[in-house]
């Protein structure tokens, strides 16, 4: 089996923080390679995150706090 050498596969994209809403805190980052990861996930569609990503004072339901990240996978456990 080949390596995995290619940009997308070795670096995480996005990462999302669940809101606790009892005491408005937001909780530990997971990390996605992919928005189709997210959109499976918590079954938002694409154009909402997109629309999240440019401003993210958007008035929807999803209240987790999602982001833009370019984070390599080995790097994953010091963060």
């Amino acid at each position: 089996m080949r390596p995995c050498n290619s940009k997308n596969k070795s670096f995480y994209h996005y990462f999302v923080q669940e809101l606790n809403e009892e005491d408005n805190t937001l909780g530990e980052k997971t990390f996605y390679y992919t928005t189709k990861e997210i959109t499976d996930k918590y079954n938002i569609s694409r154009q909402t995150i997109y629309r999240i990503l440019k401003n993210s004072s958007t008035s929807i339901k999803f209240k987790h706090y999602i982001e833009k990240s370019f984070v390599h996978h080995s790097i994953l456990e010091h963060i």
